[in-house]
């Protein structure tokens, strides 16, 4: 039997971006969703693509300041035309362009893609799919700093590490005709290609992380395994057979056939995952649950990081637990709390709005380094830039991300919870201010009340007609 091989190609394209951040949390959530055998990365350089600027059957163009490209968008909306690039450099001379070049304007390589006729492609999902030629862009491949766009380096690396099927998500589809005219134009012959269907929430609209959280980081912190994740995840367009639900990776491995799968559109339901994780959980022999338990949160090391924001607000060990408590959870129930979301002075939907705009605001300013000092001044300019006080924002965020008043200092406690839980807690907070309804206040009761008992009663309204 013909032994397969699987690996894992990160494919950076922007040189202007630092990566390795999320090239390590990468690496770090594979490694805890693959249980046993060899994790290997392989990591490919993109290099010598300067070598190949007039070897791809596509054109030297000058590149176009981005007001200009954000004007020929706008008026190609208006005279019903796909929007972007108008090709207005792409008849140029290569005379003409190489002079220009020498005298120092920028330009870029684009692919010139055929303007009439269509592409026609079979897809291992969906069938043939044609799309007209008139309605794809001439890409750009080199950009103007000579770093190549992910569209060259993803067709380049498939083809040097022969790539036989390309199996990406259907948002892709409409790129497929470029990356078929840039093997055409190398002479390469083109790989199979599928398109997967795109995961969905339970109201059929588009996943997105302000509905279901899309990190792993989020379910490793939130107690799910990572066997009960990937088996759930498979559930997702495929149908092991009969009405399994339940399976092991090896198993599918085993009934796997490309019939199986559907491109329907799949909904990621969080109760579900809920449900499996529980079956696996249910199964699981004491002494692997217990090596879970302390390889989750109740190892050595993260008890450590507990006891110091704990200790001084704790006179017994059986306090700790209680005290505790926020940081050994996933999702909080904000039902008793909710009044004290909203500071003295502000009503339920600024209290939502201004929590959902923090965690963006949180998710682009401290992308990298998780800290308190990175937290603080996050938080304290977020309340600068949108004219929040910080005795009025900093309450309600200590509550959404422990349940309480009353806690550890916040961002050393938003440190412990980790980035994902924190951000997915402060979004659970706004989403529940937004449908809130404060109790109405009771009446004060007069002390003559208890003779109104023996009052005459009244006639009831008349019904309306």
């Amino acid at each position: 039997m013909k032994t397969q091989t699987s690996d894992l190609r990160l494919t950076e394209t922007n040189s202007a971006d630092d990566s390795s951040g999320r090239t390590w949390g990468l690496e770090g959530n594979l490694f805890w969703h693959v249980t046993g055998g060899v994790f290997a990365a392989v990591i490919t350089l993109l290099l010598c693509f300067s070598a190949l600027r007039w070897s791809l059957g596509a054109s030297a163009a000058l590149a176009a300041v981005p007001l200009t490209l954000s004007l020929l968008y706008v008026f190609g909306l208006r005279q019903g035309k796909p929007p972007g690039y108008d090709r207005r450099y792409r008849y140029i001379s290569k005379a003409e362009a190489q002079e220009r070049i020498a005298r120092g304007d920028k330009y870029v390589i684009r692919l010139a893609m055929p303007e009439t006729g269509e592409t026609r492609f079979h897809d291992g999902l969906r069938g043939d799919i044609v799309i007209d030629n008139s309605t794809i862009d001439d890409q750009v491949l080199l950009k103007s700093d000579g770093f190549p766009t992910y569209h060259l380096a993803n067709v380049v690396d498939d083809h040097l590490m022969k790539v036989s099927h390309v199996i990406r998500a259907e948002e892709w589809i409409i790129s497929t005709p470029k990356h078929i005219a840039l093997y055409l134009a190398f002479g390469w012959e083109p790989p199979a290609f599928l398109h997967m269907p795109l995961l969905r929430n339970p109201d059929r609209s588009k996943i997105s992380k302000r509905k279901n959280p899309v990190s792993l980081d989020y379910y490793r912190d939130a107690g799910f395994f990572p066997e009960a994740l990937l088996n759930f995840l498979s559930l997702m367009g495929f149908a092991f057979g009969g009405d399994r639900e339940k399976f092991t990776l090896a198993e599918m491995i085993e009934v796997f056939d490309w019939t199986k799968v559907s491109a329907g559109e799949p909904v990621f339901d969080l109760q579900k995952l809920t449900w499996l994780n529980g079956l696996y959980l249910h199964e699981m022999p004491p002494e692997m649950l217990l090596s879970r338990l302390r390889a989750w949160r109740l190892s050595d090391d993260y008890l450590l990081q507990l006891i110091p924001l704990l200790r001084e607000r704790i006179e017994r060990m059986d306090q700790f637990i209680p005290s505790a408590s926020f940081f050994l959870t996933g999702d909080i129930d904000y039902s008793g709390v909710m009044a004290s979301l909203i500071p003295k002075g502000r009503d339920q939907t600024q209290a939502s709005q201004a929590l959902a705009e923090l965690t963006d605001y949180l998710e682009e300013q401290v992308r990298h380094g998780w800290t308190a000092e990175a937290l603080e001044k996050a938080c304290r300019d977020f309340c600068e830039k949108t004219g929040w006080k910080t005795k009025e924002l900093f309450m309600p965020i200590r509550i959404a991300v422990t349940g309480r008043a009353a806690s550890p200092p916040r961002f050393e406690t938003m440190v412990a919870i980790g980035k994902d839980l924190t951000r997915r807690r402060l979004r659970l907070a706004a989403h529940a201010l937004l449908t809130y309804s404060a109790p109405a206040a009771q009446p004060a009761v007069s002390p003559s009340a208890p003779a109104q008992a023996h009052a005459k009663p009244q006639a009831p309204a008349k019904a309306p007609p």
